[in-house]
């Protein structure tokens, strides 16, 4: 007989950000907004640092340069999120 049904929650907030500064050590610590690769864009998400200085997921990328000047841009690798994603899972 299986034990009780277990629903569990997890929210990885900022996580292609926080994917971003795991692979590439140099963007630790850093403000950084994960972008799309077309020239005009938004901000998919940004780090914790990004956020400190205003930027927000949805932000057009030269309001959020312009509220986090030293903000660096990051062109989304979604392979790479998902490969990370199916990791994590994995645990669970």
């Amino acid at each position: 007989m299986p034990g009780p049904r277990v629903v569990m929650h997890i929210d990885m907030n900022a996580f292609f950000a926080s994917v971003e500064q795991r692979c590439n050590p140099g963007l630790r610590g850093k403000p950084i907004a994960v972008v799309g690769s077309s020239g005009r864009t938004v901000v998919t998400t940004c780090s914790y640092e990004a956020r400190a200085f205003g930027v927000k997921t949805g932000m057009n990328k030269y309001e959020a340069k312009r509220v986090c000047p030293s903000l660096i841009f990051v062109i989304a690798d979604n392979r790479k999120y998902i490969d990370t994603s199916t990791k994590i899972f994995s645990i669970f």
